[in-house]
């Protein structure tokens, strides 16, 4: 059996570890065409800072938290009219998937930082 809330724990870290590695320039050195990803991902790490700041909310709530910011910006950056960097609908594709995962009794599949 696993303890929810440490999942849920290591995913909403998880998601720091990501937003943060999008605000550093190693992440664009290959691939210039990311350089769109960082004001979303700044806008997220704050967000996300804010959360694990917060000792009052447990963690599962913060995942739901997590995944409505997620998706309201996803919603804002559409209707913008223009493509988007794409940044908040991959996170929460990801993050779903992983709450999924802790709700049906298994671990939480926690992906790694790519090599830049």
């Amino acid at each position: 059996m696993i303890n929810k809330e440490n999942e849920y724990q290591k995913v909403i870290r998880n998601h720091k570890r990501w937003a943060k590695h999008w605000t550093t320039a190693s992440a664009h050195r290959s691939h210039s065409s990311t350089i769109n990803m960082i004001a979303p991902a700044e806008k997220a790490l704050d967000f996300i800072k804010s959360l694990i700041d917060n000792p009052q909310i447990d963690y599962s709530k913060k995942t739901t938290m997590l995944i409505e910011f997620y998706d309201n910006e996803n919603s804002l950056e559409r209707s913008q009219g223009f493509m988007g960097s794409g940044f908040y609908f991959d996170a929460a594709q990801v993050i779903k998937k992983q709450k999924e995962e802790i709700e049906n009794g298994k671990e939480a599949t926690i992906f790694k930082m790519p090599k830049s």
